[in-house]
């Protein structure tokens, strides 16, 4: 798999080329080389767990992920492994890919777009693969995450934020928890999701609001650029400033509302397509801590 960038021109580094063994039975194996930034990312399921490891062969720095099969794919697989498990099923793209068959093979040959990526693929039938290829890493992972049940309190440093059971008749579906450095939270409803971290040092104000326990915030909406950024206002003791921020993968939507709830422990983003300047507010008003 090769990637390009569709606007090179807004300076970002496009993915570098991937190599992937995917079976029937949800194992993968990913690895990502590139010879200009001199770094490796192996990323590795056997189905029940998974690990991605990169940095150098000296210290390698892993981050294990344990969960569902789909959980495992879309967390340590990435936008290319589901690309990929798509086509294979002849089931459709993931939400803001556009897949075009250039040959149907053997091997098949295809052309993945997204809103900044355009991702050349070529699909065929490997040789004989050892048992080990899908051994996830066995070093003490630096990082760990978990998928949880929508609700389950996540237990770690990162306060967990949500809209309650179900948005607007919509029940909670996912749910997962990182914790190590830094850590985060996230809850997903069908076309909405909420994701807590840490605070955006220089970053803030806005709208007031106050959340469903009563916690007073601010509040901040934002578009949704080409390349993946969003503008912010910043803010200090000295006044405030606009800034760029890069926060979202090449699945987003250029225009795509994103919103950003500021607490004083926490910055919560909304994101997804029911997210709108209309809806923002209204979330916000309803998030409240497990």
């Amino acid at each position: 798999m090769r990637i390009s960038l569709l606007h090179p021109a807004k300076g970002s580094s496009a993915g570098p080329p991937q190599t992937m063994l995917v079976d029937r039975d949800g194992r993968f194996r990913i690895v990502a080389t590139s010879k200009r930034f001199r770094y490796r990312t192996v990323s590795i399921s056997d189905d029940r767990t998974a690990t991605r490891q990169w940095g150098s062969s000296a210290h390698p720095i892993v981050t294990s992920y344990r969960g569902s099969q789909r959980f495992l794919a879309e967390q340590a697989g990435g936008l290319s492994l589901r690309i990929v498990q798509a086509y294979v099923t002849g089931t459709a793209p993931p939400f803001g890919v556009h897949l075009h068959v250039v040959s149907s093979g053997p091997p098949s040959r295809i052309v993945a777009t997204t809103s900044t990526e355009r991702l050349r693929i070529t699909i065929g039938r490997a040789g004989h693969v050892a048992a080990s290829a899908f051994r996830p890493a066995r070093r003490r992972a630096r990082e760990v995450v978990r998928e949880l049940r929508p609700g389950v309190r996540p237990g770690s440093a990162v306060p967990a934020y949500w809209l309650g059971p179900a948005w607007r008749g919509h029940p909670a579906r996912s749910s997962s928890a990182e914790s190590g450095d830094g850590g985060w939270y996230t809850c997903g409803y069908p076309h909405v999701a909420v994701s807590v971290t840490a605070p955006l040092r220089g970053y803030g104000g806005g709208a007031p609001v106050t959340l469903a326990d009563g916690t007073p915030a601010t509040l901040q909406v934002a578009a949704l650029r080409p390349d993946g950024t969003v503008s912010l206002s910043s803010s200090s003791g000295e006044g405030s400033a606009e800034g760029e921020i890069f926060l979202f993968s090449s699945t987003g939507n250029p225009g795509r509302t994103i919103a950003f709830v500021f607490l004083p422990h926490a910055m919560i983003t909304l994101s997804g397509t029911g997210v709108t300047p209309r809806s923002a507010r209204a979330m916000a008003r309803s998030l409240r801590p497990l």
